[in-house]
């Protein structure tokens, strides 16, 4: 794998020589040159001579170029491989890693009318890429468009000259480091002062920290004896409040044996036994809270506040149980209650039934109550008189009052329940006669219905059933009638025959309908669907629709060609014809929305392809910009090659080892500077 990465950065570093060496540009002959010769001779020797002065004054290199062309490149990207290109190194590399190199590159592309300002890593300090992009919008460009070029690369160079100062890069470069260093001393000072400020917070901090942890142990400890005095008093009334219930509960003992006592003298043991089963430990209990909470008194008045939890949590142990035994007791007299209102009302009932049997025995001889109806009576008037025998024959100390109240409350239900079922039945024999009258009518209509040439033998088939539950329903209510006939379940069956005979005239005249339709739409749809088919293969004709889609018109034709035999046949029956018609028509839409989906899944497809092609090429382009600041950052200089015309201008304090235009050792351009056109 490391020989497969090796090989690997050999070859990128390859591809991005080459890259580098893809413009087709002379070698330098001084700091000005004119390869698209727009600069007179005279202009030229000037701006040659005030470069190289200025270079030997303050080391900084400024180089002037005019192309022919571009070569097919961004004017960007052609300056960043001209000043990569052997013996086209431009400015110095120095020690200060902010002056990485002190190079210029003016560059002008009359023919595609583009310039640039190319700085290096050094120079963009002192001039930032937004004074460049000014310098060209005010120098440059103005004189550009009145066709003064010249003039404006003067211009332009001594803006340039203006805005960099006659300051050597020696001085500049002690200056940074002088910078430097005091950044650094200060940068120091500042760690030194967080770690004094550090280590004393600190010391702060836990000094605060110990002295609130103290604080906060104090508090607690006040606030727990504050508290415990307080439910110490509270005990006080608990205690209080625990004797009162004590005595409650002795009252309600008693109250409850005198009770227990005379409800024994009236009811049977049945009844009262388990009552006094219930009750029996309550007095033993009773003596045992009057000791435990004798107990507590005393352990309460003996100790001290810090027990006054522990006093707390018994007391109302004891009153909870207290409460239990309390409403026990209460039970015992709710169930008491019961018993005696279960007599009340019992007596109640055997005094009134008769009375309520009477008036329903009157209701039950209308005409149109059923025998069950009238059956249910009897049995409901036998068990009243097995209970009233009971009551009438036993002694009252004996009679089981709650088994006697539940038996005559049942005999009022099933009486009531009588009354609803009699009156539901009448209820039922005047609106069955009504449906007896117009069922005929209900038929006659359906009869009529079906009898049309455009309904289906199913339909007639059912309004033969319909017809044959109409007549067993009407016979059964004509043998019966006058025989206690149950009507409620005679109007069920004639309501069942009513809908099925309307739910048979609906569909027989959904039939008909369907069938005018057929008549009337069917002719339309078969002049159109020429016009359709040939519409239909325009619209899939588009390059973008799959083949798939496009194979579906022949299934449209086939289609069509099966309707056109079956209109061929004399008459046409349009109720056949009309549903495969509306196939059609489903299959050509169905058809339209494939195609409209396959073009829109085409465009989305594309505009993918496009979005991940300019990934590519932005991924292309960062590759080659990184080649070009990594691969001849430490490449060939002016000053080991040609030299940009002159043998001097090393300028003093410079430690870039050049002395000619061109000494670019080591540093390198960072894309830096600004673009212009006009």
């Amino acid at each position: 794998m490391k020989r497969v990465a090796l090989a690997a950065g050999a070859l990128i570093g390859f591809v991005n020589f080459v890259s580098a060496l893809s413009i087709d540009v002379p070698k330098p002959a001084g700091y000005v040159n004119d390869f698209a010769n727009v600069i007179p001779e005279s202009a030229e020797k000037d701006l040659e001579k005030r470069l190289s002065d200025y270079e030997k004054q303050t080391a900084i290199e400024i180089a002037v170029v005019t192309v022919g062309s571009l070569q097919g490149l961004e004017v960007e990207e052609f300056a960043q491989e001209l000043v990569s290109l052997p013996g086209w190194g431009i400015g110095k590399a120095w020690k200060h890693s902010a002056m990485k190199n002190t190079g210029l590159l003016l560059l002008i592309a009359p023919n595609e009318r583009r310039m640039r300002i190319h700085t290096g890593y050094g120079m963009e300090e002192w001039l930032p890429d937004a004074l460049s992009a000014r310098i060209i919008n005010d120098e440059l460009v103005p004189r550009f468009k009145q066709g003064k070029m010249s003039e404006g690369i003067t211009a332009g160079v001594g803006a340039m000259i203006r805005e960099l100062g006659n300051k050597p890069m020696a001085v500049r470069e002690e200056e940074l480091a002088a910078t430097e260093a005091k950044r650094l001393r200060e940068e120091r000072l500042a760690q030194e002062h967080r770690a004094f400020v550090v280590k004393y917070t600190f010391i702060v901090v836990t000094v605060l920290a110990g002295v609130l942890l103290v604080g906060f142990i104090a508090i607690a400890r006040y606030r727990r004896q504050r508290r415990l005095k307080e439910q110490y008093q509270k005990n006080v009334k608990l205690l209080e409040k625990c004797e009162s219930e004590i005595e409650r509960l002795r009252s309600d003992q008693s109250e409850t044996e005198v009770l227990l006592g005379a409800f024994k003298s009236e009811h049977p043991q049945e009844v009262w036994d388990p009552l006094v089963q219930r009750i029996a430990g309550v007095h033993d209990s009773l003596m045992a809270f009057q000791k435990r909470g004798d107990k507590i008194k005393s352990e309460h008045s003996n100790g001290s506040y810090e027990d006054a939890d522990t006093i707390k949590t018994k007391v109302e142990g004891v009153s909870a149980d207290l409460h239990a035994a309390i409403k026990l007791l209460g039970s015992v007299k709710s169930d008491v209650a019961k018993v005696r209102k279960a007599q009340k009302d019992a007596q109640h009932l055997l005094e009134d039934l008769p009375r309520q049997a009477g008036a329903l025995r009157n209701k039950l001889n209308h005409q149109d109550v059923s025998s069950e109806t009238r059956e249910l009576l009897k049995k409901s008037e036998a068990d009243y008189e097995k209970t009233r025998f009971r009551c009438q024959n036993e002694s009252v100390n004996k009679l089981n009052w709650l088994k006697a109240a539940t038996a005559l409350v049942a005999v009022e239900v099933a009486l009531r329940n009588i009354t609803e079922a009699a009156e539901k039945e009448i209820a039922s024999a005047v609106k069955g006669r009504a449906l007896l009258k117009s069922l005929p009518d209900v038929l006659d209509a359906m009869q009529k219905t079906v009898d049309h040439e455009d309904v289906s033998d199913m339909t007639r088939k059912k309004a033969g059933e319909g017809e044959q539950d109409y007549e067993r329903a009407r016979s059964a209510c004509q043998n019966e009638m006058g025989n206690g006939l149950n009507w409620v379940t005679a109007l069920a069956a004639l309501i069942a025959a009513e809908r099925f005979m309307n739910s048979v005239n609906d569909a027989g005249e959904k039939e008909i309908a369907y069938a005018a339709e057929a008549r009337r739409e069917g002719p339309k749809l078969i002049r159109n669907y020429p016009e359709s088919i040939t519409r239909l293969e325009r619209i899939v004709s588009h390059n973008d629709v799959t083949r798939n889609t496009k194979s579906m018109v022949g299934d449209v034709k086939k289609e069509y060609q099966k309707v056109q035999k079956m209109t061929e046949r004399t008459p046409i029956d349009w109720v056949v014809v009309y549903p495969v018609l509306l196939g059609l028509e489903s299959l050509i839409a169905d058809v339209v929305k494939r195609a409209e989906s396959d073009k829109d899944a085409a465009r989305r497809r594309r505009a993918e392809e496009a979005r991940r092609q300019r990934e590519e090429e932005e991924e292309e382009e960062r590759a080659r910009e990184s080649s070009y600041s990594s691969g001849y950052s430490s490449g060939s200089s002016w000053s080991s090659g040609s030299s940009f015309g002159s043998s001097g201008g090393s300028s003093s304090g410079s430690s870039g080892g050049g002395s000619s235009f061109g000494g670019f050792g080591g540093g390198s351009f960072g894309g830096g500077g600004a673009s212009g056109s006009w």
